[in-house]
């Protein structure tokens, strides 16, 4: 690695703990899979009371709203495609799952 390299200060050990840390956190968190499961439920029913929509209902007219799909780690930029549900990322469009709930965007009103 030179100088110049953006991860020549990375301390991989240090990254290494950390994710370990977190692992045994999320398992203290979530022992297992029901409470995993009942984790989610909750987390899904609380964004739609924070005004979220479900899923099932994310605009198909090729409008952007934000999506929160399992498995990212925030909102993205999602739009239908034709042929499915697409995330914004990298400057470029991704295939994603429907969204587990929805928003329109800023300044947007509800398809």
């Amino acid at each position: 690695m030179t100088a110049a390299s953006p991860s020549a200060d990375l301390d991989v050990n240090a990254l290494l703990r950390s994710a370990e840390e977190q692992k045994a956190a999320r398992a203290t968190l979530l022992p297992n899979e029901h409470e995993c499961i009942a984790s989610m439920v909750q987390a899904r029913l609380r964004l739609l009371d924070l005004g979220w929509r479900s899923g099932e209902h994310a605009p198909r007219d090729g409008s952007h709203f934000e999506g929160v799909i399992a498995g990212f780690t925030g909102p993205s930029a999602c739009t239908w495609l034709g042929s499915g549900f697409f995330a914004a990322a990298g400057g470029d469009w991704w295939p994603v799952p429907r969204p587990m709930v929805f928003r329109p965007l800023p300044g947007k009103t509800p398809p």
